[in-house]
């Protein structure tokens, strides 16, 4: 009697393909996280749209705002 094996969904099958990691280095990862305090000031309803904003994400605020900053200085930046 042959036995059937059950096949793991999250497991690979036949011919694997090696992909390259994109991954950043831990050292780079950690350069990322360094942060600088500063004081800004902002308009009312720019800082209650962070708010809100984060509220509807279950986030905070002052992380959205430093993630909207790092982007467009990536985007931007020389």
């Amino acid at each position: 009697m042959k036995r059937k094996i059950k096949l793991d969904p999250d497991r690979p099958y036949g011919k694997l393909t090696f992909i390259k990691d994109d991954l950043p280095s831990p050292e780079e990862l950690a350069e990322s996280f360094k942060t600088k305090k500063i004081t800004i000031d902002v308009e009312q309803n720019t800082l209650d749209f962070f708010r809100k904003k984060a509220d509807k994400s279950n986030s905070k605020y002052q992380r959205l705002m430093r993630e909207v900053l790092k982007e467009y200085a990536k985007k931007y930046g020389t």
